[in-house]
């Protein structure tokens, strides 16, 4: 490398080309940001001006600096996590360990169209079931008999399953009023479920005891069918993309309407992971060493004492292109430890690492 006595002008030894490394302290040691695709030393130096009138005309005369600040933009390809946690002001970067979680009973709405993925929560899925969720019904008539006897008939339509396959039946029998003993009231029913003949398209009959000579109203009941599907015949898994959709003819493919609630197990194989906390923090402070070796050109180092790092810009998502982003060194005067030189120290010439 050239040394101090190849910097007097004119030389062309003096000319440089090169991108530098830029090293960054936030107190838990140094770190090199990696390949850098872009650096600017930007000064801002804020200048009060004095102007001379005595020759008839306004002269400036002198002109001091009353302000000194100085940033330094750099431009990163590498978006690792601890590149990232700066970029989006996190104060936390947490390593989760890889395990397996089951699922139960997650609630999920499926397509009754065969060609209509539903995606789960979750991809890379293993040890799948489904089963049908809680379905609404509900049942409208009118009765009459004497207080105490069974009357009426309220026929509540379950398609398109069989009342043989319920397994869990809820009903809720109010409201209902009687109309009977010279107006209109409230009373207790008792609900009765009773299937008489062979149910025939889902249909099943209620009989109400109730306290009343007349009642009308409705019956609402929420059932739960039995029916358990049967994968690669009545739905298929696709188990890396975590997505679900109907078969078309399947021997119980008439069970899944469209939107029908579905109830889901299954397991899946979480990764060792970095979280970032976006904005979790204000800029962070630290100090950094800016070192540039070219090939051709003299090397250089900047120490510098104090500075924050903040994002810059956006990062922009690239599809023909590598992407980066920009981080911004704000340098910040160290009167306290370094009030010789403030900002740091620049050396020229030295082997830099």
């Amino acid at each position: 490398m050239p040394g101090i006595e190849d910097y007097t002008a004119p030389s062309t030894e003096n000319y440089a080309v090169g991108l530098p490394i830029v090293y960054f302290d936030d107190g838990s040691g140094e770190r090199d940001i990696g390949n850098i695709a872009g650096a600017g030393i930007e000064p801002a130096i804020t200048y009060l001006e004095h102007f001379t009138s005595r020759s008839g005309v306004r002269l400036k005369d002198k002109s001091v600096a009353v302000e000194k600040a100085v940033n330094i933009t750099v431009t990163f390809d590498e978006l690792n996590a601890d590149n990232l946690k700066h970029f989006f002001m996190s104060n936390t970067l947490i390593t989760h360990a890889a395990a397996v979680v089951s699922v139960v009973n997650e609630v999920f709405s499926i397509s009754a169209y065969s060609t209509v993925w539903t995606a789960l929560d979750y991809t890379d899925i293993s040890s799948v079931s489904v089963e049908l969720g809680s379905i609404d019904a509900e049942a409208v008539g009118t009765g009459t008999g004497a207080s105490g006897e069974e009357w009426g008939d309220f026929t509540l339509d379950f398609a398109p399953q069989s009342p043989a396959d319920i397994t869990s039946l809820t009903v809720a029998t109010t409201p209902f009023v009687a109309l009977g003993d010279g107006g209109a009231g409230t009373a207790s029913f008792e609900v009765e479920i009773i299937c008489g003949n062979t149910p025939t398209g889902g249909n099943m009959r209620f009989f109400i005891n109730g306290s009343a000579d007349n009642v009308t109203g409705a019956i609402l009941a929420t059932y739960k069918p039995s029916w358990d599907g049967t994968e690669n015949t009545d739905f298929s898994v696709d188990y890396s993309g975590g997505r679900i959709r109907r078969i078309s003819g399947g021997v119980d493919h008439e069970v899944i309407r469209d939107n029908q609630n579905l109830l889901i197990d299954y397991m899946y194989q979480t990764g060792d992971e970095k979280r970032i906390y976006p904005m979790k923090s204000d800029v962070v402070e630290g100090s950094a060493r800016i070192v540039f070796e070219p090939e051709v050109g003299n090397p250089m180092q900047w120490t510098i004492h104090k500075c924050n790092i903040r994002p810059e810009g956006s990062l922009d998502f690239n599809a023909e292109d590598w992407m980066t982003a920009d981080f911004v060194l704000e340098i910040l005067a160290d009167i306290t430890d370094n009030p010789g030189h403030p900002y740091g120290y620049i050396g020229i010439g030295g082997s830099y690492a």
